[in-house]
């Protein structure tokens, strides 16, 4: 990461290398991601503040030559790799359990009250439509796509890549990439569709919520991104497509995110996904835990009461941001409590998963303060359920409203964050405490 450029991001904070704790590493580090950004530097070891909450002797690399924005590493272990990785060191300093997190970057429409958030060592089920798809990928970064529909109005007008499931195409799960990189011919297909044009495929209105791509995956997961998703104002009554044309890698990169709740377990190699609810401000946290404990042990995140297809998520109206300004702002409210870190960001900053690699199992749970203001809602009280635990890692709880996915706390609500009850159930630790 370039120094001056975290400096001034806002998003998180190291102490500047003139300070007694700095140290320097040996080695340099050379990274170069599949579109054609690149960091080149030296590592070094500090101390690191996330919101609230700091950690010392984190290690990171100090860029000297960078044409990227500063990268907060959250990747998986990596047996080559010298230092651990930041999920290493928040697992040895018992801020979590795990080398785990949930990601849900929300709409692109969303402000800094959106509910935008990292949680490290558990889950939020109040930010996606159930059931979960749990997906064995020991990459980490890649799942099996077997075709890309077209959709106007909710209803399939198109299918430019179908593939039979004995021959699925790798896709990569990008967050560090702005945009996603379809083949060359499907690209042309949905520009065609969208009405926009070359060189620089632009369209002056913004699409319907109803309208965009489907991604049909293996094990019958399923994610609709709209259009609206895809489109960045930058100029008045323009928007320019996240969409780039790339016969390599299919590469699904933030536009994919703000439609799917992504949660990566790098302790059981697995990925869950879920197609993600927008503008949902409150949190219903459950725990992974030790002991190789996975999510996919709690059934009720799997069972779909109605059997029926997902319907498309449907988007809460939000004001559009005035084009060519900023509609992300780098603000994190970290809190702790037992078992699970959770970050609350109030700009869809660039998070690039970087590898490293991981140790003895924990969790903790970071939960955000709640402050006069800042728009986000506390965490619901959670009701007992007592036929999921697994040797006590995992949360034997689920929510107590009717629907798992809905939240019942008004977005507008400015009180003060509450532990859960039965926050003893979801991590027995007596060292627990929030930040």
């Amino acid at each position: 990461m370039g120094c001056k450029p975290v400096e001034y991001s806002g998003f998180f904070s190291l102490y500047p290398p003139d300070s007694s704790s700095y140290r320097n590493l040996s080695g340099s580090f050379d990274i170069r991601y599949a579109d054609n950004r690149y960091a080149i530097g030296n590592w070094g070891r500090d101390k690191f503040g996330i919101g609230q909450l700091t950690i010392g002797d984190v290690n990171f690399g100090v860029g000297r030559s960078y044409n990227r924005n500063p990268a907060l590493g959250l990747g998986p272990s990596n047996s080559s790799t010298e230092y651990p990785t930041f999920l290493e060191v928040m697992q040895k300093n018992d801020i979590i359990n795990t080398p785990s997190y949930g990601i849900y970057i929300d709409d692109i429409r969303g402000g800094e009250d959106s509910g935008k958030s990292i949680t490290f060592g558990g889950i939020d089920v109040a930010k996606f439509t159930l059931p979960l798809k749990t997906l064995s990928t020991p990459s980490n970064y890649s799942l099996s796509l077997l075709g890309i529909d077209i959709v106007s109005e909710r209803k399939v007008v198109s299918k430019p890549l179908e593939l039979p499931g004995s021959s699925p195409r790798v896709s990569i799960l990008g967050l560090g990439a702005a945009s996603i990189h379809l083949p060359s011919d499907v690209f042309d297909l949905v520009m065609t569709d969208l009405g926009a044009e070359g060189p620089d495929y632009l369209i002056d209105t913004l699409p319907p919520d109803g309208s965009g791509l489907s991604f049909t995956f293996a094990d019958g997961l399923s994610i609709f991104v709209p259009y609206s998703q895809m489109a960045a104002p930058i100029l008045s009554n323009h928007y320019l497509v996240l969409l780039v044309p790339n016969d390599g890698d299919i590469i699904l990169g933030t536009p994919f995110f703000r439609s799917a709740y992504v949660f990566f377990d790098f302790q059981n190699e697995e990925i869950s996904i879920a197609p993600a609810l927008y503008n949902i401000t409150a949190s219903n946290i459950i725990e992974v835990g030790a002991n190789n404990a996975s999510i996919s042990d709690i059934k009720w995140l799997y069972e779909d009461g109605t059997h029926e297809p997902t319907p498309l998520p449907t988007i809460s109206p939000r004001p559009i941001p005035t084009p060519g300004a900023s509609s992300d702002t780098a603000v994190i409210v970290v809190g702790v409590v037992a078992g699970v870190a959770i970050v609350s960001i109030a700009v869809a900053v660039s998070l690039y998963l970087l590898c490293y690699r991981s140790r003895n199992p924990r969790i903790i749970t970071v939960v955000p303060q709640m402050q006069e203001g800042n728009g986000m809602t506390p965490v619901h009280s959670l009701a007992p359920y007592n036929s999921q635990g697994v040797n006590g890692q995992l949360s034997p709880t689920q929510p107590i409203y009717s629907s798992s996915v809905t939240s019942t706390v008004p977005a507008t609500s400015t009180n003060p964050w509450t532990r859960p009850g039965n926050v003893t159930a979801l991590n027995p630790r007596t060292n627990a405490h929030q930040i």
